[in-house]
């Protein structure tokens, strides 16, 4: 009587509702259930087998959860036997054992997945500028460098290619500020009076990456190249030709790290290299590299 109390009360207590085993595959388990607050790291046990005795529970059929979506969910066969059709109880995490939900974390290759970073640029412009020659037919002519470190914002979002899951296709949306400055060695800025160069643009970007995904788990690897558009939105210079800031685009090659935290949420962080397609000979260098960190979901 008491052992038939006992289990009463952790069904009622600790136990979510019952679960059907729909198919077993090596030491996976597809599971379909109808409560909602099934979490990953949750306990699967068989219903007849569920007992109260810690020690003895260590030598039944267990398995725990490793990916939930919609009404299913796939756990790992822990020890024991299970068969299909099977009805199973699920003993949810406690706040001791939460902590360790980002141990059974599966990586899902087919999941569509989205991204908000910040973003820290470093820009360097170049720029030849020649003075008025202070009454000379022969004008001071050199080339100044400008830098600036910016921040931007990026969004991203990324799909796995169906045919060949280390390859995603990567959509980047980027509001790119562009603030350089630098000296001159002669008044050759701002309609040759002084010697303060600078140019201020901001980019909306948009741009295209094939990512190669080297390591998957615990957290996933990458690299990807591809290339970008860039819109001036807003400009101001007194070392360009206003005139002249149109359209730019870029190679962009790119690396970085995605910190799993469960199937919904990741940590990104990246490394960004984009080398300009408008280099010219009054505009000789135009580079930028840039650090990303951000938050992400998983759908």
């Amino acid at each position: 009587m008491k052992k038939t109390l006992a289990l009463f009360i952790l069904i009622t207590t600790h136990l979510s509702h019952a679960a059907i085993v729909e198919k077993v595959k090596n030491d996976r388990l597809l599971l379909t259930f109808k409560d909602e607050k099934i979490l990953i790291g949750d306990t699967v046990y068989p219903v007849q087998e569920v007992i109260t005795d810690e020690s003895a529970r260590q030598e039944e059929s267990s398995a725990t959860i490793l990916q939930i979506k919609d009404k299913q969910a796939v756990a790992q066969i822990n020890s024991g036997l299970f068969t299909e059709k099977q009805e199973v109880v699920i003993q949810h995490t406690t706040k001791k054992n939460k902590k360790k939900e980002i141990d059974y974390v599966v990586y899902r290759y087919d999941m569509l997945k989205i991204s908000i970073l910040g973003r820290l640029a470093a820009n360097s412009l170049s720029t030849k500028q020649q003075d008025n020659g202070n009454g000379s037919p022969y004008p001071n002519e050199e080339v100044v460098d400008m830098s600036g470190l910016n921040i931007g914002l990026m969004g991203v979002v990324e799909k796995p290619l169906p045919w060949y899951n280390k390859i995603t296709a990567r959509g980047i949306f980027t509001i790119d500020p562009v603030d350089v400055k630098g000296s001159a060695q002669y008044n050759s800025c701002d309609t040759k009076t002084s010697k303060d160069c600078n140019a201020r643009i901001t980019y909306l970007s948009f741009g295209a990456l094939a990512r190669y995904d080297f390591v998957k788990a615990p957290s996933i690897f990458w690299g990807a190249i591809g290339g970008t558009l860039k819109l001036p939105i807003t400009k101001k210079s007194s070392s360009l030709i206003e005139s002249d800031i149109k359209m730019a685009n870029s190679i962009v090659l790119s690396f970085g790290v995605d910190f799993i935290r469960n199937n919904k949420i990741f940590i990104p962080f990246s490394f960004e290299y984009h080398y300009s397609l408008n280099k010219s000979d009054t505009v000789p260098v135009i580079n930028q590299i840039a650090f990303q960190g951000g938050y992400g979901w998983q759908f």
